[in-house]
C-alpha cells in the first residue's frame, strides 16, 4: 500500500510528456497575457498623464483669458441650436467680445485661481464665458440683448467687472449702460452745442461794440 502510494505521488509530482505539451502553452500565454497587461496598464498611465496635461492647459488658458479680460459673463445654454450658437457666436464677434464653452470643472479651477471663489456656486448645467477685452459693458450687453429673444437657451448667471463678482441683475443693469462710443458722441454733440452757443454770444457780442462805437 505505501509503495503504490509513494509511486501515486511520484508520479503526480512530475510532469509527464504530455503534461509537458499541455502546460508549456499555457505558462507562455499566461506570460504573455502578463506582459500584455503591464503593457496596457502603462499606455493607460501614459494616457491619463497626456489627459491630465490637456486639462492644466485649458485651465491656464482660461485663467489668462479671464485675467486679461475687462468683464466676463458667465451664462447658462439650454436647448441652443447650432443655428443660434453661430449666432450668438456672430454677434459676440462682432462686438469685440470673445465667446467659449468649457467644461465646469474646469472653469472652476481657474476663477478659484484668480480669487472667484463665488462664482463656482454657479457652474451647474451647460455653461459658457463671454469675455470683453475692450471695454467693460460689450460682454454684458450682446449676452443680455441676445437673451432677451432666446427664449431662455441662454440666462444670465454671474459676472466679473473691475474685479468684482456681479449677481444676474447686476450684469443686467451693466448692459444698458452706453457704450464707450456713445457716451463720447454724447459729449461730443453737447460740447458741440455749447461751442455754437459759445460763438453766438461772442458774435453778438462783438456786434454790440460796433453799434456802440
Amino acid at each position: 500500500m505505501d509503495g503504490r502510494s509513494d509511486a501515486a505521488q511520484s508520479h503526480f509530482a512530475r510532469p509527464t510528456g504530455v503534461n509537458k505539451m499541455v502546460m508549456e502553452p499555457a505558462l507562455q500565454v499566461l506570460r504573455m497575457c502578463m506582459i500584455g497587461n503591464l503593457s496596457l496598464q502603462k499606455e493607460v498611465q501614459q494616457m491619463n498623464q497626456s489627459v491630465l496635461e490637456h486639462k492644466k492647459q485649458v485651465v491656464s488658458e482660461i485663467t489668462e483669458k479671464i485675467r486679461n479680460a475687462k468683464s466676463v459673463v458667465l451664462v447658462e445654454y439650454k436647448g441652443l441650436t447650432v443655428e443660434k450658437a453661430t449666432e450668438l457666436r456672430n454677434k459676440c464677434r462682432e462686438a469685440g467680445v470673445e465667446y467659449k464653452v468649457y467644461k465646469n470643472t474646469l472653469m472652476r479651477f481657474a476663477f478659484e485661481e484668480l480669487g472667484y471663489n463665488d462664482m463656482s456656486v454657479n457652474l451647474e448645467g451647460p455653461n459658457a464665458i463671454a469675455m470683453s477685452y475692450e471695454d467693460e459693458v460689450s460682454a454684458a450687453r450682446v449676452t443680455n440683448d441676445f437673451a432677451k429673444t432666446s427664449n431662455d437657451t441662454i440666462v444670465l448667471k454671474a459676472g466679473i467687472a473691475e474685479g468684482k463678482i456681479m449677481n444676474a441683475d447686476e450684469v443686467k443693469a451693466l448692459a444698458s449702460v452706453p457704450s464707450r462710443e456713445i457716451l463720447l458722441g454724447q459729449l461730443a454733440g453737447v460740447l458741440q452745442g455749447n461751442i455754437r452757443n459759445l460763438a453766438y454770444m461772442l458774435d453778438q457780442i462783438s456786434k454790440k461794440d460796433e453799434d456802440a462805437a
